[in-house]
Parts: structure tokens; C-alpha cells; sequence
């Protein structure tokens, strides 16, 4: 079946005393359910982690940047597969205490083109009885996965990652990189140019206005992958699992995406799916510790510890950084810039890699 990240919608628009029916495009919110599978005393064991709220699309790129982020998992060599599979059972996100699979689930493909020919949209809800996501991952033999780290109550909106967490102790994850010292800098004309290269290539977001991103580019603005999802910590674990799987490149069937293309204007994009190569797995090989990452929106404590769990060591953001997201880039060493937008931003820890 077919996973869109992007909906047709009808709406009513009002420009002062006018209204006027017309054809428009939404983002789409849907549950996604993560498990774990592993052998625990020669029995092979099935949980569900968490559920959150996500833009279909990079399913798995989702999981494994999840896992990676929580500390569940610290490289690609930890997993076996991980598999992505629909649920039918209900449009309410099923009970992960309950979860232990279901034989009604079957396997879909994670991206798919369809042309919007003549003009006309897509059906409106084409697959009414598919809500939801399940995305499994099965950790290699010997890897226990320390569930006590993640203590969620298994539940997180598009908005925020750490509402489901049970304890205050439970929101900070150790950092399993080490962050080196760096020598290089960054020009601010670069700086100057990120935003407008990532507006170029949202290309979901130019049809709806609705979706975050997050951006990885090299000290010289060239940009190199693109993550977009209804939720901010969403679309950075995308963009962080993604670099694992592009680095990492192993025998699992993972998504691997190098950009987008249209079969014409008025299509719905499709994903180009390139093997990677030996300069590719070399450019996201982590730590991400010659990269800049570009957020769209406001910077939260959570993503800059996200990203200082792939080593990331220069964060810009078209938005303002809370105070807890400072104090920690502070004490990481992490260059953290705020308000990047028309030529000027707002630098808040670690100046020096900035040429003035």
C-alpha cells in the first residue's frame, strides 16, 4: 500500500469579504508503535518501547534514530532487521503494555509515487482502515536492551519527545561519544545561506506549511540529507538514523534516501532510493563531528542532546533556543545559534567556531 506524508484536503479559504472552495494539501499525523525483538535467557522476547505521533515516511530511519538517541542501541551492528508493518486493529494507538504482534499486520512499502494526472487529487482517505504503524526492530544475539534507561509511559505527541518520561532522572542520556576538540570554523556568510537552501529542498513543507525539518551540511553549506516530520524530535531522529544507516551501510533492509523528485508539478514527491557509496558512507560515518545541523524551528533541550549523541558539535536553528538547551550546549561544547534568519542570528555558546 501507499504512505503519504502530505494529504488532500478540501477547505474553505476567506480573503476579506470572499470565500471560495479550494483543493489544498495537509500534513499527515499518524501513530507509530516501536518494538523490540531479543533473546532473553534463549527466549526470544517482543516489547513495545513507544508510540508517537509521526508524519508517515522514514519509518525506519525513525527507529533506529529513536533507539540510537535513547541509548538503546549504540551503532547499526546492534540490530538484525528492522521491519515496518500496518496496523488494522483500531484508529487508537494500540496499548504497548498489551502489544505482542498480531497476524492481522502485513508488510507495506514505505514510499511510493503516485501522479496526480489531469489535475485531480489523490482519493481523500484511500486506506481508511490502516491507522498506524509498527516498526520492528530485532537486536543481535547477545545485546540486552537496558529498558530501565528509556522509563517511558510509552506515549509521545508530535510536539515533544520527553512528555512520556516517567522521572526526571530519565530525561538526560549519557552521551556515548566522545566530543573531541575541534580546530575548524565556520564563515557566517555560510551560516547566512542555510536557511534558504533548506527552504529549496522542504519540499513537503512548501505544500503545507505544517512540518518541521532537520538538515545535515558540511562546514562549506553544502547540504547533504534532509529530514521533514509534524514533530520536531521526530525529524531529527530521522535525520540521525538515516546517517547511521548511510554510514553503516550493513545487510539490513533499511531506507536510504539521497533526495526527491517529481514525475511532474502537480504530483505528490517520491523518494529516490540510491545505493550508497564509499564517499557516502564515509561523508555520514559517525560521530557527526564535521557537520552543521540546521533545525526549523525552535531549539529544545532534548535536540541538542540528540544531537550530541551522533557528535554534532555546531547547531543553528531558525528559532530561539530555550535556556536548558543553552546550558547544555554550554557544558557539551556544542556552538549553538539562534534566530538564523535574513543575515544575522544570535550565537549563544561556543563563538569560536564562527569567523567574524
Amino acid at each position: 500500500m501507499s504512505k503519504f506524508s502530505i494529504s488532500p484536503s478540501e477547505i474553505i479559504r476567506i480573503e476579506n469579504e470572499q470565500s471560495r472552495v479550494l483543493s489544498d494539501f495537509v500534513c499527515v499525523e499518524e501513530p507509530l508503535e516501536i518494538r523490540l525483538v531479543y533473546l532473553e535467557n534463549t527466549c526470544e522476547t517482543e516489547k513495545s518501547i513507544a508510540i508517537t505521533m509521526r508524519t508517515p515516511g522514514h519509518d525506519k530511519d525513525l527507529a533506529l534514530g529513536f533507539l540510537f538517541n535513547e541509548g538503546i542501541v549504540s551503532s547499526i551492528t546492534d540490530m538484525i532487521s528492522i521491519q515496518a508493518t500496518e496496523n488494522h486493529a483500531s484508529p487508537i494507538p494500540p496499548n504497548p503494555i498489551q502489544s505482542s504482534g498480531s497476524s492481522e499486520n502485513q508488510a507495506c512499502e514505505i514510499s511510493q509515487t503516485t501522479p496526480l494526472a489531469n489535475n485531480l487529487l489523490p482519493p481523500k482517505n484511500p486506506h481508511q482502515n490502516e491507522i498506524g504503524s509498527i516498526v520492528r526492530c530485532k537486536l543481535a544475539e547477545g545485546i540486552i536492551p537496558k529498558l530501565h534507561q528509556l522509563e517511558r509511559h510509552f506515549y509521545t505527541t508530535s510536539s515533544c519527545g520527553i512528555c512520556g518520561k516517567s522521572s526526571i532522572e530519565a530525561v538526560r542520556i549519557e552521551c556515548r561519544i566522545p566530543l573531541k576538540q575541534t580546530k575548524w570554523t565556520v564563515k557566517r556568510n555560510t551560516l547566512f545561506g542555510l536557511p534558504h537552501t533548506l527552504a529549496k529542498a522542504q519540499e513537503n513543507f512548501s505544500y503545507t506549511g505544517g512540518l518541521h525539518a532537520s538538515a545535515l551540511f558540511d562546514l562549506q553549506g553544502k547540504l547533504l540529507l534532509v529530514r521533514e516530520d509534524v514533530g520536531r524530535h521526530n525529524a531529527l531522529d530521522k535525520l540521525i538514523g538515516a546517517s547511521i544507516t548511510l554510514g553503516k551501510t550493513s545487510h539490513l533492509d533499511l531506507e536510504i534516501d539521497n533526495g526527491r523528485a517529481f514525475e511532474s508539478e502537480n504530483d505528490i514527491p517520491k523518494f529516490i532510493i540510491p545505493p550508497p557509496t564509499h564517499e557516502v558512507q564515509n561523508t555520514f560515518t559517525l560521530p557527526l563531528s564535521q557537520h552543521i545541523l540546521l533545525l526549523s524551528g525552535r531549539i529544545s533541550f532534548e535536540l541538542v542532546q540528540k544531537a550530541a549523541m551522533a557528535g554534532i558539535r555546531l547547531i543553528c536553528a531558525v528559532g530561539a533556543p530555550s535556556s536548558l538547551a543553552i546550558d547544555l550546549a554550554e557544558e557539551l561544547g556544542i556552538t549553538l545559534i539562534g534566530f538564523l534568519r535574513d543575515e544575522r542570528c544570535n550565537i549563544y555558546a561556543h563563538p569560536n567556531r564562527i569567523e567574524h
